[in-house]
């Protein structure tokens, strides 16, 4: 658990990523290819709120509980 107001990924072996963001009530609230190894998430339109981050790649999964404080 993290809590900020943007976060920063790294992934060892890239391959093409999507970042997908969901509120506490399991609603997609943001969805965003990654293009890089390595980013940084500026959740700017998102309110203050606990949220899960999910980066999905084609051989594995990550999930990450976020706390966004404003």
């Amino acid at each position: 658990t993290r809590v900020a107001n943007r976060f920063s990924f790294h992934v060892s072996r890239f391959s093409p990523l999507v970042l997908r963001v969901y509120d506490a009530g399991g609603r997609l609230v943001l969805s965003q290819p990654v293009r890089t190894s390595s980013f940084i998430f500026h959740p700017s339109s998102l309110p203050s709120a606990v949220y899960f981050a999910r980066l999905t790649g084609p051989d594995r999964t990550a999930t990450l509980k976020l706390i966004l404080e404003r």
